[in-house]
């Protein structure tokens, strides 16, 4: 797996592999160039998280901290991303090997232990963390040792079961440092019923939070300026475009 960008001759370099070429055809340089450089953590790698990841990988995010301590078995093929082939693999695995079959330039860093150690152990080496679990209580231990202390903002996500409208699932402002995805009602029980296109909404939900985040951006506007990031090059962005707050 390849080193961070750091300079403009490497990520000058980036872009002339075949994925980044494919991807500034319709994704404007300035943006482009941001986003290779942001570092993003995602805690879960379910129905959510394997979505999210491909989706920042698709958009051009390439840095990412994957954390998930379970393997895939045939209950998860029906609303995560991986096929017949990764039962029984570590899901951190499992979507390593997605991912950079999309784009083998990502730099990924796999985090099997997912405990409020290892969790503080990564908070000042990323810009955005994404929660992507399903219990109640890992959620909770996760808001709280991220909101708790200085660190990058959190995307977290709640109420995404059943059958009802995409409509009901919306973004929330918690705090000046934590966003919420989802219908807020519809949580996760033993026998909540899951279907793909739910859970899938959710996660793009909070994979487009997590990209306006990265861009500066204001998260859930109505409308966004078409030419935003058209204009600059390659080495005018920091690499943390959201201060932590």
């Amino acid at each position: 797996m390849s080193a961070a960008v750091n300079d403009c001759d490497a990520l000058a370099s980036l872009f002339n592999t075949p994925f980044y070429q494919g991807l500034l055809q319709r994704i404007p340089r300035k943006a482009a160039s941001r986003l290779a450089r942001s570092r993003v953590l995602i805690v879960g790698l379910g129905g959510l998280g394997s979505h999210i990841a491909l989706s920042l990988v698709r958009s051009g995010v390439r840095i990412l901290y994957l954390a998930d301590s379970d393997r895939v078995d045939e209950t998860n093929l029906h609303r995560q991303s991986y096929g017949w082939a990764a039962v029984g693999k570590l899901k951190t695995q499992a979507l390593s090997q997605e991912l950079l079959a999309l784009n083998p330039d990502c730099d990924l860093t796999l985090c099997p232990s997912v405990t409020p150690r290892a969790l503080e152990g990564l908070l000042d080496r990323v810009d955005l963390i994404i929660e992507a679990v399903d219990e109640a209580k890992t959620k909770a231990w996760i808001a709280q040792t991220i909101l708790s202390q200085e660190g990058p903002p959190l995307i977290s996500a709640s109420g995404m079961a059943g059958l009802s409208s995409f409509n009901q699932l919306r973004v929330h402002q918690k705090g000046p440092r934590w966003i919420l995805c989802g219908d807020g009602v519809s949580h996760l029980s033993p026998n909540a019923a899951l279907y793909a296109p739910r859970v899938q909404a959710c996660a793009a939900a909070q994979a487009l939070c997590a990209l306006q985040l990265l861009l500066g951006l204001p998260v859930d506007a109505p409308t966004q300026d078409p030419n935003e990031f058209m204009q600059g090059g390659p080495c005018h962005e920091p690499n943390n475009p959201h201060p932590r707050q």
